[in-house]
């Protein structure tokens, strides 16, 4: 027989606010490290996947502003930021961990969670800083405004970066007079594959092709000489007409 749900709420919250204070002394230490070394990738991809379970969490228990918060700091969490940031990338860090903590106090609390204003200037700051110019592991952090892509995608890409691998933004135009949008649709699928890895896909599938004019994709490759003349600029754009 199940228990009351305010007690099961209750237990939920309980194992929330217990997992969150483990998270938060998480950040504090890479924080630390990141004081060291901005460009680690490694203690920048801890902190994401720290930020990204406490955004993830706080959503399911109603905590909605925190997890707002921690989306936005995780929109900054990129290890060309911390390039070309430096230790700002790191107080970012540790200011986030101190915001967090703020709010979960409140929640505990039943009040009010405290605004996060500065944290946010913070944010843009790093976003919108001037960084290098275009390579094989920038521009990583536009690719939502852009393409649009999920965050685990985004996620994918940056680990790809990370591998290595050129990730090309790709948008390819379908001949709006074409008759065979089906057919093109899935020629292009097929060329994209023979590139390399395909991160994301839009449309996923040929459920809309009867009015397709533009698919876009992520794709990761290692292929270099013939391959990259196709594409000549990371996460640029080229038309394929059908």
């Amino acid at each position: 027989m199940s228990g009351h749900p305010e007690d099961r709420n209750s237990e939920l919250r309980a194992l929330f606010f217990e997992g969150a204070g483990e998270l938060l002394q998480s950040l504090n230490e890479a924080g630390l490290d990141l004081e060291a070394n901005p460009a680690d990738e490694e203690v920048i991809r801890r902190v994401r996947r720290a930020v990204h379970t406490l955004k993830g969490d706080s959503a399911a228990c109603g905590f909605h502003k925190l997890s707002e918060l921690a989306h936005e700091v995780e929109d900054a969490l990129f290890p060309q930021i911390g390039q070309s940031a430096g230790s700002r990338l790191a107080d970012l860090v540790l200011v986030a961990a101190d915001n967090f903590g703020a709010m979960l106090s409140a929640y505990q609390r039943n009040v009010e969670p405290p605004a996060a204003d500065s944290l946010r200037a913070m944010i843009r700051g790093l976003i919108d800083a001037p960084g290098p110019s275009p390579s094989t592991a920038s521009a990583a952090v536009d690719i939502a405004a852009r393409f649009q892509w999920t965050e685990y995608e985004q996620l994918m890409i940056s680990e790809a970066v990370h591998r290595g691998e050129t990730v090309y933004n790709v948008a390819l135009r379908v001949d709006p007079a074409s008759l065979m949008h089906a057919a093109a649709f899935q020629l292009i699928r097929n060329v994209l594959h023979g590139c390399g890895t395909v991160i994301a896909l839009r449309p996923e599938d040929s459920f809309a092709t009867e009015t397709l004019e533009i698919v876009e994709a992520a794709l990761a490759s290692r292929h270099t000489g013939t391959h990259r003349a196709a594409m000549p600029d990371p996460f640029g754009r080229f038309r394929f007409s059908h």
